[in-house]
């Protein structure tokens, strides 16, 4: 078995050094190599279960020599293990980056979606043009310079750099309009405020007036009734 592991271990790491990075087959290479590996070991461990079998039949043979070989065996598989991880290496590597630049486009491109958003349905209203100025000015830094050839961010980036300067605009005009509505409703509050100021100074002075007339009808009766009566004259003898 540690004749049979030598051999896998030595054509392995021979193959693997080979190929250079830089070969079109490199990580195809590398790929199969591995699974040639793992292929191998599986095959030692069937080596293995068979000599456990012949080791539990064989009555002659110590408990500890038993063990000695079962343990020796275990470590040519796990020797096995670290070629397979040796040789697959760089594909592994290969393998964890592409998972991260995969990861980091579909954050890119969920960003710029969530640019294009225009309308917020939480409270009903519209992002205002100073947002959507700062989305368009973030957009030109968003693509990080290891992925300015990518077509799938490219695509994005182009179609939303289309799209915000009209979203702008259309938020600017709602802004306007929504600005002059705001101005009449404060223009006619005030309007009315100006009415009901005049209908009460209105409403005081025909008080006061009544106040007035009636002040100097009172006066009048108090008049009236303060005059002593004229005296009568005697009568002739």
């Amino acid at each position: 078995l540690a004749s049979m592991y030598q051999q896998i271990d030595d054509e392995a790491k021979a193959v693997a050094a080979s190929v250079k990075p830089g070969d079109k087959q490199y990580f195809a290479t590398l790929k199969t190599l591995a699974n040639n590996v793992r292929k191998a070991k599986s095959n030692i461990t069937n080596v293995e279960t068979a000599i456990k079998k012949q080791l539990d039949a064989s009555i002659e043979l110590p408990t500890m020599t038993k063990k000695a070989i079962i343990a020796n065996v275990k470590g040519i598989t796990a020797s096995i293990d670290e070629t397979y991880t040796t040789v697959r290496a760089p594909l592994t590597a290969k393998e964890e980056a592409d998972k991260a630049r995969e990861a980091e486009i579909k954050t890119i491109l969920g960003t710029m979606e969530a640019m294009l958003k225009f309308h917020d349905p939480l409270n009903g209203s519209y992002i205002c043009s100073a947002e959507l100025a700062g989305r368009l000015k973030h957009l030109e830094t968003l693509i990080p310079v290891h992925l300015k050839d990518e077509s799938a961010l490219v695509a994005k980036y182009q179609d939303v750099a289309k799209q915000l300067p009209d979203m702008i605009k259309n938020a600017e005009y709602q802004e306007k309009r929504d600005a002059e509505a705001k101005a009449a409703i404060e223009a006619q509050k005030k309007a009315e405020a100006k009415a009901e100021a005049a209908k009460e100074l209105v409403q005081e002075a025909m008080q006061a007036g009544a106040n007035v007339a009636n002040s100097l009808a009172q006066q009048h009766v108090a008049a009236a009734e303060a005059k002593p009566e004229p005296l009568q004259e005697a009568a002739p003898a």
